[in-house]
C-alpha cells in the first residue's frame, strides 16, 4: 500500500516536471524546507543554473545575488511575501529582482510563487519572469527622454509647446522663469491670458493658429513681452507646427531668444550714428590708403565736397601740411603711437585754408586697420585767442605795445644787444600838464590826445623800434643795437619837435610838451627792473628841469631817489609817533593893518635830520596817501587852537589847507567836521578851508557836495595860488568861492613886471565884481602892500607882517593888533 502511493507521488512529480518545464517562463519548485525540488529548462537557460548548482534555497540565494546587503533585502522580501501568502492562503505579492546569472550577466525579473495545492502540499511554485527586454527598452526610453529634456534645459534659448488651443503642454525651466514661475510644471495647462504677458496674449494665439492652420513656419521674427515686473522686452521667436504619427498637427512647438539688450544696443548705436551725422564736429574714417571710409555731414560741409566726392580723395587732397610721399610714415606712426592730437591747416574745395585742430585714433576693425579723426573748425577759436592776446599784451586806446608787452620786448632786446655787443637805449615819456588838459576838456578828448601823441612818436622812430605805453600818460621807447649813440639824440629832440607842434582837439588848439629819462644797457644797468627805474628818475630830473626837456640818467639821481624812499619811510612813522607841530602865520586886513586871520601850516620835526621842509614832504604825502591822516591831525589841532582865540577874538577866522585826496577819501567829510566843530563849540564862520584848482577841475558829486555843504554850514572856502593853473571864472560861480589867493609869484614881480602888476589888478577887479575877497599871499616890502592896498586887494600875508609862528607867539601878535 505504501508502495503504491510512492508510486503515485513518483508518477505526479513526472507530471509536475513535465508541466513545468512545457511553461516558456523560468520556474522552480520548492518544498517546506526550501530545498529546490526541480528547475524547468527555460530556468536554466535563461540563468545558466542547473539543478545540481541550486539544490537549496540557501545555494541559490549568494548565486543570484552576491552582493551581502542586496540579498539579505530580497530574502527577507521573499520570506515576507511566501509566509504571509501561507498564512492568509492569499496570492503571493509579486516583486522586482535584479538577478546575476551564471555567466555574470544582469537580469531583470518579476518574482513569484504560490502553492501547489492539496495535491502538492507544503509545496509551492516560484516563477521568475524575464523582464529584461522591456526593462531596457524602458530605461533606453527614459534615458531617452532624460536627454531631451537635458538639451532642452541646457538650450540657452527658451522652449514652449502648446497643444491646438494655445494651452502649455511643457516648456523648459529658463521660460517658466520668464513667466515668473518656478518650475516648468507649473505652465503645464496655462494659456497666455494667465501669464505676465497677457497683454501680448491674443498676438501669440493668432501667431500659434497662423502656424498650425497652414503649416507655416516662422522663423526670427521680433515681438514685445511683458516681464512679471512689469518691463517691456523684446523677443526674437521662431515656431514650428507639431504633427503626430499620423502628420496630425496637434500643437505648435516655439523657441525665442531674449534680444533686449540687442535691441538697446541697436537703438544706442542708432543714436550714436544719428549724432554723429548731425554733430558739429567733422568725423572721418580714415584707410591706410589715406581715404576716408566713411565721413560725416560736418565733413563734408567743412571741406565743401560731397561724400561721394570726399570718397575719391585723399587726406594730402585736403590737408596743407600733408604731402602724398610722406603718408606711409604717417600712418606708421600713427600705428605705433595709438592716438594723437595737433593742429594743421585745411583746404576747402574752393581753395580756401582755415585752421583746425585735429585728435586722431587708430582702431583695428575685422582685420583692418583705420585713423578716426575727429575736426574741429578752429577760426573762430584762433581769432579770438588773437584778440585776448592782443588785449593781454596791446594798449586798448593805442594800440601800442603795454607794460606787459613792453616788459618782454625790452628781454629779448637785451638778449640781442648782449649777443650783438651793442648798447640799447631806454626812453621814459611822461606828458606835461595832461592832466590839465583832460580835466578842462574831458576824457573823450584826452583819448584823442593820447592817440594823436602815439603817432607822432612813431613817426620819430624806426619801425624795428618799439613805442609801448605803461598807462595814463607814460610811454616808453625801446632804441635797440644802437651802432651810433648819437640816434639817441636825434631821436629825442624830434620826439621834443613833434610834441612842440599844438594839436587841434575839438576845433581849438592845445598845447603840450614832454619830460623825457633816458638810460642805457648796460653801461646803467643790466636788469630790466632797474633799467627802468633809472629812466624814470631821469623823466623826474628832467620835469625839475622845467618841463619840455629831456635828462639822461646819473648816480646822483639814484643817491636822490633812495633819499626819497627813505623819506617816505620816515613820514610813515612821523604821523605814528607825532613828528608833526603847527605854525600859524597872520593874514592881515590891509584897510586897517589887524589881524583878523591865520593860515596854520604844518612843520615836520625829524628826531635825526632835523626840520624838513614842507616842499619836500607835502609832496611825498601827497603822492602815498598820507596827506589823508596829516590833513585830519591839521585840522583837529587848528581848530582846537581856532576855539581859544575867537573865545578872545569873536570875528577871528583859521585858514586849513585841504588836499584832494581828503575829498576823495573821505565822502563824509563836511559832516565829520562840521559835527566836531560844533563839540568844542566853534562856528562854522570861524573857519575858512583852501583848497586847489586842481580840486574843482572835473570835480565829481560827491566833491560838489561836499563844499555845497561846507557853504550851507558857514564855512567859507578859499581858492589858493589862484592864476598859476587853469584858472576858469565858472568854477568860482559854481562853488560859491569865498576868496582867492593871488599866487606869490605875481606878487613878487609886481615892481619890476608891468604885466604881473596888471593880472593883479585884473584879479582883484574881477573877483570883487563877483562878490570874492582877495588875499595877496607873499607881500615881503612896504612896496608890495602899497600896490595891492592902491588896487583895493583886502587881504595880505607875507614876512613884512609876520613869519609863521607858533601859538604863544600869534597869540600875543593878536593882543598887540588888537590895541
Amino acid at each position: 500500500m505504501a508502495n503504491t502511493q510512492q508510486d503515485r507521488m513518483k508518477d505526479r512529480m513526472v507530471d509536475l516536471r513535465s508541466i513545468i518545464n512545457a511553461c516558456p517562463i523560468p520556474l522552480a519548485v520548492l518544498d517546506a524546507q526550501a530545498n529546490i525540488v526541480c528547475i524547468n529548462t527555460v530556468f536554466t537557460q535563461v540563468f545558466g543554473y542547473r539543478h545540481e548548482d541550486m539544490p537549496t534555497a540557501e545555494r541559490w540565494w549568494p548565486l543570484a545575488y552576491p552582493d551581502e546587503t542586496y540579498r539579505q533585502h530580497i530574502v527577507q522580501l521573499w520570506q515576507d511575501r511566501v509566509e504571509k501568502s501561507l498564512s492568509n492562503n492569499t496570492s503571493f505579492e509579486s516583486f522586482e529582482a535584479t538577478i546575476r546569472c551564471a555567466n555574470g550577466e544582469q537580469k531583470t525579473v518579476i518574482a513569484w510563487a504560490s502553492t501547489l495545492g492539496n495535491a502538492y502540499k507544503e509545496m509551492y511554485l516560484g516563477a521568475l519572469y524575464d523582464i529584461t527586454p522591456q526593462t531596457n527598452a524602458m530605461n533606453a526610453l527614459n534615458s531617452s527622454q532624460q536627454l531631451l529634456h537635458s538639451i532642452i534645459e541646457t538650450l540657452p534659448i527658451r522652449v514652449f509647446w502648446k497643444d491646438v488651443d494655445s494651452r502649455y503642454l511643457g516648456c523648459n525651466t529658463r521660460f517658466a522663469q520668464d513667466a515668473g514661475v518656478a518650475s516648468s510644471q507649473g505652465i503645464i495647462g496655462k494659456l497666455d491670458t494667465e501669464l505676465s504677458w497677457h497683454d501680448q496674449a491674443a498676438r501669440y494665439r493668432d501667431d500659434d493658429q497662423q502656424v498650425m492652420q497652414h503649416k507655416n513656419i516662422k522663423l526670427g521674427y521680433e515681438e514685445p513681452q511683458t516681464t512679471p515686473d512689469g518691463q517691456k522686452i523684446w523677443l526674437r521667436t521662431s515656431k514650428v507646427p507639431l504633427e503626430n504619427a499620423q502628420q496630425q498637427i496637434i500643437g505648435v512647438l516655439g523657441i525665442y531668444d531674449d534680444i533686449t539688450q540687442r535691441k538697446l544696443l541697436e537703438n544706442e548705436l542708432w543714436l550714436n550714428q544719428f549724432a554723429l551725422e548731425h554733430t558739429n564736429v567733422s568725423v572721418a574714417r580714415i584707410g591706410a590708403d589715406g581715404k576716408p571710409v566713411y565721413a560725416n555731414k560736418a565733413a563734408c560741409s567743412m571741406l565743401g565736397y560731397t561724400r561721394e566726392e570726399l570718397s575719391k580723395l585723399a587726406v594730402w587732397n585736403w590737408d596743407a601740411n600733408i604731402r602724398a610721399e610722406d603718408w606711409q610714415t604717417i600712418w606708421q606712426a600713427h600705428q605705433q603711437n595709438g592716438a594723437s592730437r595737433f593742429e594743421t591747416i585745411h583746404i576747402r574745395k574752393d581753395g580756401s585754408r582755415f585752421p583746425v585742430e585735429v585728435t586722431t585714433s587708430f582702431i583695428e576693425h575685422e582685420g583692418k586697420a583705420y585713423s578716426l579723426a575727429m575736426v574741429q573748425d578752429i577760426s573762430e577759436h584762433k581769432a579770438n585767442e588773437q584778440v585776448i592776446w592782443k588785449q593781454a599784451n596791446f594798449d586798448a586806446l593805442t594800440d601800442l605795445p603795454n607794460r606787459q608787452m613792453f616788459y618782454d620786448r625790452l628781454s629779448q632786446e637785451i638778449k640781442k644787444s648782449h649777443h650783438a655787443q651793442l648798447p640799447l637805449a631806454l626812453l621814459f615819456l611822461d606828458l606835461d600838464h595832461f592832466k590839465e588838459v583832460n580835466d578842462s576838456l574831458g576824457h573823450d578828448m584826452g583819448d584823442i590826445l593820447l592817440q594823436k601823441t602815439t603817432q607822432r612818436l612813431l613817426d620819430c622812430v624806426q619801425e624795428s623800434d618799439t613805442v609801448a605805453r605803461l598807462g595814463g600818460d607814460e610811454f616808453t621807447i625801446i632804441l635797440g643795437e644802437l651802432t651810433d649813440i648819437s640816434i639817441v639824440e636825434r631821436v629825442t629832440k624830434d620826439i621834443l619837435k613833434s610834441l612842440s607842434v599844438p594839436f587841434e582837439l575839438n576845433n581849438q588848439l592845445t598845447y603840450i610838451s614832454v619830460s623825457i629819462g633816458i638810460t642805457f644797457y648796460p653801461d646803467d644797468a643790466t636788469d630790466i627792473d632797474k633799467l627802468i627805474k633809472q629812466a624814470d628818475q631821469a623823466m623826474y630830473a628832467a620835469k625839475a628841469l622845467g618841463r619840455n626837456a629831456y635828462h639822461y640818467f646819473t648816480p646822483a639821481m639814484q643817491e636822490s631817489a633812495q633819499k626819497r624812499l627813505q623819506m617816505m619811510s620816515d613820514l610813515h612813522l612821523a604821523i605814528e609817533q607825532k613828528q608833526f607841530y603847527l605854525v600859524y602865520q597872520p593874514i592881515i586886513d590891509l584897510m586897517t593893518g589887524d589881524i583878523q586871520k591865520a593860515e596854520a601850516l604844518v612843520r615836520w620835526q625829524h628826531p635825526t635830520k632835523g626840520l624838513i621842509s614842507p616842499a619836500d614832504f607835502i609832496p611825498l604825502a601827497e603822492e602815498t596817501g598820507l596827506i589823508v591822516a596829516l590833513g585830519e591831525w591839521i585840522f583837529l589841532e587848528a581848530s582846537a587852537q581856532a576855539a581859544i582865540w575867537t573865545k578872545q577874538h569873536a570875528g577871528f577866522q583859521m585858514s586849513i589847507n585841504t588836499s584832494p585826496l581828503q575829498f576823495q577819501h573821505n565822502a563824509t567829510l563836511d559832516a565829520n567836521w562840521v559835527v566836531h566843530l560844533e563839540q568844542i563849540g566853534l562856528s562854522g564862520r570861524n573857519l575858512v578851508i583852501e583848497i586847489t584848482e586842481g580840486l574843482l577841475m572835473g570835480a565829481s558829486e560827491p566833491i560838489q557836495r561836499q563844499l555845497l555843504a561846507f557853504r550851507d554850514n558857514g564855512i567859507q572856502v578859499s581858492m589858493d595860488d589862484f592864476g598859476t593853473g587853469y584858472s576858469s571864472l565858472s568854477y568860482l560861480k559854481k562853488f560859491d568861492i569865498d576868496y582867492i589867493k593871488i599866487d606869490q609869484s605875481f606878487v613878487r614881480n609886481m615892481q619890476n613886471d608891468a604885466n604881473d602888476l596888471v593880472l593883479c589888478e585884473a584879479i582883484v577887479v574881477m573877483a570883487h565884481k563877483l562878490g570874492i575877497k582877495v588875499v595877496a599871499e607873499g607881500i615881503e616890502t612896504v612896496e608890495q602892500r602899497d600896490l595891492l592896498f592902491a588896487m583895493g586887494c583886502d587881504y595880505g600875508q607875507g614876512y613884512l607882517f609876520s613869519r609863521p609862528v607858533s601859538a604863544d607867539v600869534f597869540t600875543d601878535l593878536i593882543a598887540f593888533s588888537a590895541c
